[in-house]
């Protein structure tokens, strides 16, 4: 049973308010997670869209503190030197709270598709999978990188997990910034598995056959989208958009490295 979900709240504090002239503005918003004992995770910097008009009636400026219901889309924009580049963004469908002063923090999905490539960094035991979520057959392929730590694979996935299982998570999204070899400046959004609600392989046979040619052969360090039949492709993803009006206005100063 295959179980579509693409749903989450986020919070935190606006930096910057984009209007986009199309009735729409882009609300960059920032938190700090909380400490993991001695560990503390990077600020989280999201690209939020929201109907220009309710920007006026919150009366939304940089310091409010929001936390409202969102659902992931991506897609295709064009970067420097005829490259592209992916966009995530988070559009708003409810404001939960908007108050100027305190703070604010949210970082909660549910999101369930179908799991496509997977990717096993041989240098670090983090492993990378692409889900798709698709809410309705009429509506695009949503596509999303899903990072599992190894042990957690072991615990989660005993069985392993492989393109076109059926997966439910509950998730947090994770940002890191960097530029690209075309000079553009990239926001990558990783989600990290909290629990696994279900997992549900298509066909187990099958399934035991990959996890043995995957053993076998070194797997890619790139994320690309699968091109197999009865998996949901980035076909219906636009590629003619032009760069966002804001996407570099992002606040350069909240941005930070990639991690060796």
């Amino acid at each position: 049973m295959k179980i579509n979900s693409n749903e989450g709240t986020l919070g935190g504090s606006i930096i910057q308010i984009n209007d986009n002239g199309n009735g729409k503005s882009t609300l960059w918003v920032q938190h700090t997670p909380a400490a993991e004992g001695q560990y503390q995770p990077k600020d989280v910097l999201l690209r939020l869209v929201i109907d220009s008009p309710s920007v006026q009636e919150l009366a939304l400026t940089n310091g409010t503190a929001i936390i409202a219901k969102v659902e992931t889309n991506s897609f295709l924009a064009k970067g420097k030197n005829d490259s592209k580049v992916t966009i995530t963004e988070y559009v708003v469908t409810e404001v939960l709270s908007a108050s100027n002063g305190g703070g604010a923090i949210a970082n909660e999905f549910l999101l369930g598709g179908t799991v496509g490539k997977v990717d096993k960094n041989p240098n670090n035991q983090w492993m990378n999978v692409s889900l798709a979520l698709q809410k309705a057959k009429n509506e695009p392929t949503v596509w999303v990188r899903i990072s599992v730590h190894a042990k957690f694979a072991e615990k989660a996935f005993k069985q392993g997990i492989v393109k076109g299982d059926n997966l439910l998570i509950k998730a947090k999204v994770q940002t890191q910034s960097y530029d690209d070899r075309h000079q553009n400046r990239v926001v990558s959004n990783d989600f990290k598995i909290e629990r696994v609600l279900m997992h549900e392989a298509r066909n187990r046979q099958a399934q035991q056959q990959g996890i043995q040619n995957y053993n076998q052969v070194p797997p890619s360090s790139g994320y690309a989208m699968p091109q197999e039949q009865g998996i949901p492709t980035d076909n219906g993803m636009p590629t003619d958009y032009g760069m966002p009006a804001d996407y570099d206005l992002a606040p350069g100063d909240m941005y930070h490295d990639l991690p060796n």
